[in-house]
């Protein structure tokens, strides 16, 4: 078997080097002959051209990076004009794996915050209510879906983003605290 590669192999190089072509017949172009007659392939060849296609995978499949921790725009901390002074933290965690086992399409995100007992505004010493509520994001991270039953509230609220802040369907501005950061090259805004 090996004798009829080598064979097949150096009349082709004989073909291309000298510009003749060869006296013995070729190998078969298709079925289990032409299989065998393939030339193996090495591991380190098998390597790079399965790495060569990991790479363009996800290109080819118009993937987009994902937005979660830091990156997403939902990530930090807001302010609420209805609870003035009360601590509202989002923070996008990643995709959650569906009932079926497979990671969800859509981002998941806990949210952190404090209430005063009256329902208003947060006072200094005032003592606070905790509370932690679960949120989705859609595919594109343009809206959020808050679970706010564990507050006494309605299941799934969307509230969409806009012009820095999130917008909740009762008129509800949730805006998003913007950090600067100071570096030894100088003041960074936290975008």
């Amino acid at each position: 078997m090996k004798r009829t590669i080598v064979a097949v192999v150096a009349a082709a190089s004989s073909q291309a080097v000298l510009g003749f072509a060869p006296s013995i017949t070729p190998a078969p172009r298709s079925g289990v002959l032409a299989l065998r007659a393939q030339e193996p392939m090495s591991r380190r060849g098998a390597l790079a051209a399965f790495g060569v296609g990991l790479v363009a995978l996800p290109q080819l499949a118009g993937a987009e990076k994902a937005r979660t921790g830091p990156n997403s725009k939902f990530t930090g901390d807001f302010t609420d004009a209805n609870h003035p002074g009360c601590e509202r933290s989002i923070k996008v965690t990643g995709n959650a794996m569906n009932s079926a086992g497979r990671k969800s399409r859509q981002p998941s995100a806990v949210i952190k915050g404090t209430d005063s007992s009256e329902g208003g505004a947060c006072e200094a010493g005032e003592e606070l209510e905790s509370w932690r509520l679960i949120a989705t994001l859609t595919e594109d991270q343009s809206k959020i879906m808050v679970d706010f039953t564990p507050k006494g509230g309605p299941k799934d609220v969307v509230g969409k983003w806009s012009n820095g802040g999130i917008v909740f369907p009762d008129g509800n501005k949730w805006t998003k605290i913007e950090k600067e950061v100071t570096t030894i090259v100088g003041k960074i805004g936290d975008k």
